[in-house]
């Protein structure tokens, strides 16, 4: 499992990029997965991974950064 500091950085790291704040791109970041919780019947791959819960931000980014190393 990777260390949750890993999505944490990955939101700062975007914010500096962006230059945004914090707050702002988790913001964001919850409402994508808002978005994607609520078409989740639609896509099996959501319960795959997160079963049938809305992960955090850093925990959406730690899985989903797995998934594309494996």
């Amino acid at each position: 499992m990777m260390n949750k500091r890993v999505g944490k950085s990955a939101i700062i790291n975007i914010a500096e990029r962006e230059g945004k704040k914090v707050e702002e791109v988790r913001g964001e970041i919850c409402r994508a997965i808002d978005i994607a919780y609520a078409s989740r019947d639609e896509h099996p791959k959501w319960n795959e991974l997160f079963g049938n819960r809305k992960p955090s931000p850093e925990e959406f980014i730690e899985t989903i950064a797995l998934r594309v190393a494996n």
